[in-house]
Order: structure tokens, then sequence, then C-alpha cells
């Protein structure tokens, strides 16, 4: 009888690690590096657009407050929302959006918002088609950016 205590207890502590051990394995991205991934607030007034539709027709959005999805750079001069991974690593900047990304309203840092790079984001605020970025270069513009957060 001892011995088959002995086992119980050996299950049940050996359950109870393994559990843990999971559970801290699942949710490492939020344990492990700190980091958060949503900033800003979620608009329910939102219009919810492909990327492709945005930079496809300009003039049906110009002005509205639009929810968008897209690869992410933040950078100096730079801020923009690629169509797709390959958009964004040769630089196919007529297959974004430029982003005006504000720290205070977003909550957040230039530093934090930097570690998106590369990354699929959702991002809510007011699109400017007639605001092509620096040096003309993007479809667009989005300003008053309320909301941004990494997709998963």
């Amino acid at each position: 009888m001892n011995g088959i205590k002995k086992f119980k207890w050996i299950i049940g502590t050996t359950s109870i690690i393994l559990v843990a051990f999971l559970a801290v394995v699942m949710n490492s991205d939020k344990w492990g590096s700190g980091a958060v991934s949503a900033y800003g607030k979620v608009s329910q007034d939102a219009i919810e657009v492909s990327l492709i539709n945005l930079i496809a027709t300009p003039e049906q959005y110009d002005g509205k407050l639009v929810r968008v999805t897209g690869v992410a750079t933040v950078e100096f001069e730079n801020s923009g929302l690629y169509l797709s991974r390959d958009d964004y690593k040769n630089a196919i900047t007529k297959n974004a959006v430029c982003l005006t990304l504000d720290e205070k309203l977003l909550g957040t840092t230039y530093e934090n918002l930097k570690k998106t790079n590369g990354k699929y984001v959702l991002v809510e605020g007011i699109f400017n088609g007639k605001e092509k970025g620096h040096f003309d270069r993007c479809s667009g513009t989005i300003d008053n950016i309320t909301r941004y957060e990494v997709w998963k």
C-alpha cells in the first residue's frame, strides 16, 4: 500500500509540474518578453477594409475611420503598412500606406512600436487618400491612429 501511495504522489506532482510548465510555455510571449502587443483603444465605428481596397479606391475611404491589417514598418520618416511581407522586404511602397504614429495617443513608446517591424498588425485611424507620405512614396496615409495591435 505504501508503494501505491508513493506512486500516486509522484504522478500527481509530475502532472502539476507539467501543467505549470505548459502554462509558462504557452504564455511565453506575455511572460518572457514583457511585451504588450496592443496599443490604443478599439473603435466600434471603424470601417473594416482590406489594404487592397484602400489602395485601389482611396476616394471611397478618404476622411473615414478605417480598420486595416498589413505588415508594419516603424522607422524615421518611413512608417507604413504593407500589403505583404514580400512588399515590406522589397520596400514596394506603392503597395503600402504611410502611418502617422502618435506615442501619446497610443499610450506607448516609439521603441515598442519598432518591435512590430515585419509583423502583421491591425491599425485603426483616419485614412487620407490625398497625403502620400514622405516624398509621395505611399498610396495614402492613416492619421490619428487610435489602435495598433499585432495580428495573431
